[in-house]
């Protein structure tokens, strides 16, 4: 190596011990997260999804969501997307009892229909004035118009499949999906297969993410409970590594799903949250961490959603509402050396103003030693906000403290 290089290299090498230190990023935790379909309550058929999906992301950096009612309500979404011609393939590939619903009691003559329409919308208008003659042709394209202004018009079936994704909050799942935060799973079942298939394809792929040791995991009730069954029929043996972060992926959700301010947050709110609490998120994980320690419930069992709440209660509770002490506490020590400096200032103004600068500071000595008095009072509430300003800082610093930024941002 020549003598250049070498100088080059310890040149580079004092270079990096001079700059300043960065960081260590805090990494990206993804949560999978497995839903089954729950109750619809008027239309809102991603209420249950929603619920899981905003707590995961205030607790990790992306969530990955398997959602048989998203894929549902997302195919729906597809369909008003594409227009007239996917409705058609749609209703060409319902079965006769859901066909009924659309053709006044006799779904084979719609099926008909729309099996005649589909062969006849595919062919060029020359192939169409071929087989049919111009006046047939023209006919059949002034058909193909009417219907798709049908779709199109005020009331039609456009308009109402976008009430029904408004309904079932599919603006609220979008914005996490274009933020980039949130990735929905397509492939887990397949959306037009029998009820039994998508069972057995769901409960394949849930194996394989139990099986997966560096997944991070939240089921819903319904999702655990099969996990459970898969676990005691020895289809699955998760390992301790997985079973330690569904653990803590259910304490750290739930957790944040015990706020107060949390049912009402959008997934907007939660997003503009998220940004501004990067590093009490991290300190958060850790407080997550040492918190599951202490749980004694299986990791997919019911009882660990109530030690949770039970947790929350005994002993986040506490600690947040110290917290909020400590810097209401740090706050009003501010105020009154603010407000102190103040008076301070105002004292000295006025006394100079009414007998002079001279005769305030040395020929009125009751001036003076109030003056001297005021200016310990000053050291002393300085002193002590100074104090109170490092318990301030490390209030901030709890692993909980982000629960309590939570609840005043959201």
């Amino acid at each position: 190596m020549s003598k250049d290089s070498r100088k080059e290299r310890r040149g580079r090498s004092r270079a990096r011990r001079a700059a300043p230190g960065r960081s260590i990023s805090h990494g990206d935790l993804k949560l999978v997260v497995a839903t089954s379909p729950g109750p619809t309550d008027g239309g809102r058929f991603l209420a249950h999804d929603l619920e899981l999906v905003r707590a995961s992301l205030l607790y990790a950096e992306s969530v990955e969501l398997l959602s048989p009612a998203a894929l549902m309500v997302g195919g729906v979404a597809a369909v008003r997307h594409a227009g007239p011609e996917a409705l058609l393939e749609v209703l060409g590939g319902l079965d006769d009892e859901a066909l009924a619903r659309f053709s006044n009691g006799d779904p084979q003559e719609l099926r008909e229909t729309v099996t005649v329409y589909q062969a006849l919308a595919s062919l060029p208008r020359a192939e169409l004035r071929k087989r049919l003659g111009p006046r047939r042709s023209a006919e059949l394209q002034r058909l193909f118009a009417d219907f798709h202004s049908t779709m199109d018009a005020p009331g039609g079936p456009r308009e109402m499949m976008g009430e029904v994704l408004e309904q079932a909050q599919v603006p609220e799942l979008d914005a996490a999906l274009e933020a980039g935060v949130l990735t929905l799973s397509t492939d887990f079942m397949t959306f037009d297969a029998d009820t039994d298939t998508q069972i057995k394809e769901y409960t394949a792929r849930l194996k394989s993410l139990l099986a997966l040791p560096g997944t991070h995991l939240l089921l819903d009730e319904r999702m655990s409970g099969i996990a459970q069954s898969l676990i005691d029929d020895g289809q699955v043996t998760p390992s301790a590594a997985t079973m330690t972060r569904v653990v803590r992926s259910r304490v750290g959700t739930g957790l944040v799903a015990q706020l107060p301010a949390f049912p009402g947050a959008s997934i907007e709110a939660i997003l503009e949250t998220r940004e501004e609490l990067s590093d009490p998120l991290a300190r958060y994980r850790g407080g997550v961490k040492r918190l599951s320690n202490s749980v004694e419930s299986e990791p997919f069992s019911a009882e660990l959603g109530a030690e949770v709440e039970d947790m929350w209660r005994d002993e986040v509770v506490p600690a947040v509402n110290d917290l909020r002490a400590d810097l209401s506490a740090t706050r009003l020590a501010h105020d009154a050396a603010v407000n102190l400096g103040r008076d301070s200032k105002s004292l000295l103004a006025g006394g100079a103003f009414i007998f002079g600068v001279e005769s305030f500071t040395d020929r009125s000595p009751l001036l003076a030693a109030g003056l001297s008095a005021a200016s310990l009072t000053s050291k002393a509430v300085l002193d002590a906000y100074q104090g109170l300003a490092g318990q301030r800082r490390q209030a901030k610093r709890h692993d909980l403290f982000y629960l309590l930024a939570l609840e005043e941002h959201l």
